[in-house]
């Protein structure tokens, strides 16, 4: 399931040659899972199954890119993918809140 091709991420972090690919490639696959897994997981992925590149929503689309911009800040420890809290950013969480279950405990 590629929801955002590496052509994309490439142009959103403005690299024009092919020696980061497979970095940028896993960074993809990274920020998909994590982006997946904010939003509710069994809705998500039934749903996700049957995107594309072309037919992804954009606010996902959006929040994986951005994901993907967080995962390839150099020398981030932890990466700048995760907030204080430990989970993704509020303006990634922003992106995916109508994919978001919430739970009352």
């Amino acid at each position: 399931m590629a929801l955002v091709t590496l052509e994309h991420a490439k142009q959103h972090l403005r690299i024009d040659h092919a020696l980061l690919d497979t970095l940028i490639q896993s960074e993809i696959d990274q920020a998909t899972v994590l982006c997946l897994q904010y939003g509710d997981k069994a809705a998500l992925a039934s749903v996700a199954d049957g995107w594309t590149d072309t037919t992804v929503p954009l606010d996902v689309k959006s929040a994986i890119l951005e994901t993907v911009e967080l995962l390839h800040r150099p020398g981030d420890d932890p990466p700048a993918v995760f907030s204080g809290d430990g989970f993704l950013p509020p303006s990634v969480r922003g992106k995916l809140l109508r994919w978001h279950t919430w739970a009352v405990a």
